[in-house]
């Protein structure tokens, strides 16, 4: 839903918007593989739940589990595009809502990357 957000205010060419609520749509997804690993009615581990409430994208990939883990690894070192988005999105932190002067073409570019990582992400989930 983010992600789609981001879209829509990048077409109305808030760009700053665009890019704050596309990080947004990274976040939630890892949280998403986060929460998974979870079971219906077992008690969360304190120090992952703890670790979650970061908004930094790559403390969160380390917390998304092993599967996810495993893939980022060898992702990085081996897709030259993935590995160009993620250097263009892991910097992306909530203080974002505070930007102003983000270019059309900037927006577009994180945009963009973020849709290709949240559908990678979205395997493990």
């Amino acid at each position: 839903m983010r992600l789609d957000d981001a879209e829509a205010l990048f077409d109305s060419a808030d760009h700053d918007g665009a890019i704050y609520l596309a990080g947004y749509a990274v976040e939630c997804a890892l949280k998403a593989c986060i929460a998974k690993q979870t079971q219906q009615y077992e008690f969360p581990d304190k120090e992952v739940v703890l670790k979650s409430y970061s908004h930094t994208l790559t403390d969160l990939v380390k917390l998304a589990g092993p599967g996810l883990n495993v893939a980022y690894d060898a992702r990085v070192g081996a897709d030259v595009v993935f590995n160009r988005d993620w250097i263009l999105v892991r910097h992306w932190h909530e203080d974002d809502r505070y930007r102003s002067g983000a270019s059309g073409g900037e927006a577009r570019d994180f945009v963009a990357a973020v849709r290709r990582i949240v559908a990678w992400i979205q395997v493990y989930w």
